[in-house]
């Protein structure tokens, strides 16, 4: 028989006395582009998801015509009226979510993508410019979307833009990936905004040395963390963003722009995610935003419930967020619980992530953001909990001897503009 198990379980496989030999088994895959495999999103293609019938979105510099590039409908604002790209950006980063080539496959390379350019022929994209696309490709249908355009300036939160992309999430239910921020030499090494938005994924690069391996992979030096003037944890994830060989405007494929600068940054760190959440909606055309959001911070390679500035909350695993499949909603009032009934099988690693958004009254005005807890709590008194009082994400996690029904809770505390918080829960068992 065959199984795929985690580190803990196959030392109690070892030490059973009913085992009498046990092999490590080798994946052989087809030579496809290294960081697609490193996150193991070629898994879910080889269950048969691509993202087919998922309409995906990106606020860039533009995309050039390539033969590997099929976009679904294109637009452009600012000073450069054409859709191509002139920055040589959009291009690499829509080959990393669409690319239909055999070996620099993009992650989503079934599903529809639509190109919003932002950019000016500087490069430079405004904030109008940038809410402009989004509203286009809501009208597209967009629901899963990438903007990698950032501004070098530390976020704290609650800039213009952070406000209007916390609504939008909300009120158009949208996956929204933004790209942490390339600190430079000398600098601060916090996010740029807009990555400090609550309702947003925040995206950080990891350099995975150009091996499926991740035993060598580290955070890229670059590589933004944390949010100015607070302690709230951001990225929310990490995804390979150095070093990326993707589609270019030569028509060809590469690591490397013609004026020597490298694919390296957190802009193509994001369309792996983005990518990621297209698959995951191809396997599960009821997960919205915030089971999606949930799912890929759930499904972290290390398996881990604590958020750290190398590693975020979850160095994006294809196949632990395709396992991530327990989940629950709910809605909380002040100062009350609200609890579920969950069944920890013996000797199943268990983590439940808890995702809820900063309420907005407008685009530009904040409602308040609620203090949700997350507690898992068994029989004779064994609990985990996480009550972080700044951040909209908690993690618990837990493993039990035998099979046994816990509790899982949610505690909240509510601004006085709230009567009642909702939330979703995603749960992984292995």
């Amino acid at each position: 028989m065959s199984a795929r198990i985690n580190p803990g379980a196959l030392n109690e496989l070892l030490a059973a006395t009913e085992v009498g030999h046990v092999d490590i088994s080798l994946e052989f895959r087809p030579r496809l582009d290294v960081g697609m495999n490193a996150v193991e999103i070629d898994r879910l293609w080889g269950e048969g998801y691509s993202g087919a019938g998922v309409k995906l979105g990106m606020v860039d510099t533009g995309v050039t015509g390539h033969p590997n590039l099929q976009l679904a409908g294109y637009s452009y604002w600012g000073n450069d009226p054409t859709t191509s790209d002139q920055c040589d950006h959009g291009t690499y980063v829509a080959g990393i979510i669409r690319s239909n080539h055999a070996i620099y496959r993009g992650a989503a390379y079934g599903s529809s993508i639509y190109s919003a350019k932002a950019a000016n022929t500087d490069c430079i994209a405004d904030t109008p410019a940038v809410n402009a696309a989004l509203v286009w490709l809501d009208s597209k249908g967009a629901k899963i979307v990438s903007n990698t355009l950032g501004s070098n300036v530390d976020s704290n939160g609650n800039d213009g833009i952070e406000k209007y992309f916390d609504w939008w999430v909300v009120t158009r239910s949208v996956f929204l990936a933004v790209a942490a921020g390339n600190t430079p030499v000398g600098g601060s090494h916090y996010v740029d905004i807009p990555g400090g938005a609550y309702n947003i994924v925040t995206v950080g690069n990891v350099d995975d040395k150009n091996t499926v391996s991740r035993t060598n992979d580290w955070i890229y030096s670059t590589s933004a963390w944390g949010v100015a003037n607070s302690t709230r944890a951001k990225p929310d994830v990490v995804a390979p963003g150095t070093l990326i060989k993707s589609t270019n405007n030569q028509l060809g494929f590469s690591d490397v722009r013609p004026d020597g600068l490298r694919i390296t940054g957190t802009s193509f760190a994001v369309p792996h995610v983005v990518g990621l959440a297209g698959l995951l909606r191809h396997l599960d055309s009821g997960a919205d935003y915030l089971e999606l959001k949930g799912r890929v911070l759930t499904g972290d390679y290390f398996l881990r419930d604590t958020w750290s500035s190398v590693w975020a909350w979850s160095y994006i695993d294809g196949y632990w967020a395709r396992q991530s499949s327990y989940a629950a909603s709910g809605s909380v009032g002040h100062q009350q619980w609200w609890e579920t009934n969950v069944y920890l099988h013996a000797g199943y690693y268990n983590t439940f992530t808890l995702v809820w958004n900063r309420e907005m009254s407008a685009y530009n005005q904040v409602r308040g953001f609620s203090d949700l807890d997350l507690v898992l709590q068994c029989p004779g008194g064994v609990s985990d909990s996480s009550t972080s009082a700044v951040n909209n994400v908690e993690k618990v996690s837990m493993t039990r001897p035998t099979g046994t029904t816990c509790k899982l809770r949610v505690y909240g505390f509510l601004p006085s503009g709230i009567t009642s918080q909702s939330f979703r829960i995603v749960g992984l068992s292995i």
